[in-house]
């Protein structure tokens, strides 16, 4: 399971300035629907939102997203509560200490 570092920067194009602030306002609502949907059990809307945090980890180059959502998104699959509990506040950790440097 990854682990969140206690600082980060990352470079990275994610396009104009306008859509910079709002990817990060998105990843980070990413996170309060895996908390609901981890409230609710609902182990299916768990997978699709690790699945879809996998494909903008690999898009671009956030290994560490990409992996923390791999495992939530296998957990979901094993409705595994407990791995997905502590992946996706280890995912907020991450979030919150992320400095996105663009090149």
């Amino acid at each position: 399971m990854p682990r969140a570092a206690s600082r980060c920067r990352y470079g990275q194009n994610l396009g104009t300035d306008r859509t910079r602030p709002s990817e990060r306002r998105h990843r980070q609502r990413n996170v309060t629907l895996l908390r609901d949907a981890l409230a609710y059990r609902s182990y299916e809307a768990i997978r699709d939102l690790g699945h879809n945090l996998k494909g903008f980890g690999g898009i671009y180059g956030f290994d560490s997203i990409t992996d923390f959502a791999a495992t939530i998104e296998e957990s979901a699959r094993a409705e595994d509560r407990d791995t997905i509990t502590v992946t996706t506040e280890r995912l907020a950790d991450y979030l919150e200490r992320i400095e996105v440097v663009f090149t």
